[in-house]
């Protein structure tokens, strides 16, 4: 199973991507909160994906995964998609996950386009399409990654990943 949370569609992107891949179902945190599911087990394979948000979780992240039970499953991870940086969002969740007995196995990071658009200028199509192919590519390592059960840390942690171009 691969929760995710997305409001612009990256989010859905990727995790669609990697159930494509893994022969997994994916579901909406949204999803989960209207139907009361916070406890997952015997998942062969569970993982998050969520967005960056001012270097954070998104709140209704942070709140769902307070209430997260995850057991006995085969491999667990948490992935944030980011524009410049993952900021906290991979600590916030590991603290969040620890503070309830809990972790994930691995922790990766995808960019994608940064949608804060007052900053971040969308319009330039080859910008856009540089980061959506940086986007890509991660993302086939990272299902790599999760296809092998690989574990440990794997965000990067850089506050930029690449040359800003603002």
């Amino acid at each position: 199973m691969i929760l995710y949370f997305s409001a612009t569609g990256n989010g859905k992107y990727i995790a669609e991507q990697i159930a494509e891949k893994t022969d997994e179902k994916c579901m909406s945190i949204v999803d989960c909160i209207r139907e009361d599911k916070y406890c997952f087990s015997n998942e062969k394979i569970f993982g998050m994906v969520v967005p960056t948000y001012f270097w954070r979780l998104p709140r209704i992240v942070a709140e769902y995964l307070g209430k997260l039970r995850i057991e006995n499953c085969g491999y667990t991870f948490f992935l944030a998609s980011y524009g410049t940086t993952t900021g906290e969002a991979g600590s916030m969740a590991k603290k969040i996950m620890a503070h309830n007995g809990q972790n994930f196995d691995a922790y990766y990071s995808v960019i994608m386009p940064d949608t804060w658009t007052p900053v971040f200028d969308l319009t330039n199509k080859n910008r856009v399409d540089k980061w959506l192919s940086d986007g890509k590519k991660q993302l086939k390592l990272v299902i790599g990654n999760i296809m092998s059960k690989r574990k440990g840390n794997f965000v990067d942690r850089k506050l930029y990943s690449r040359k800003p171009e603002l």
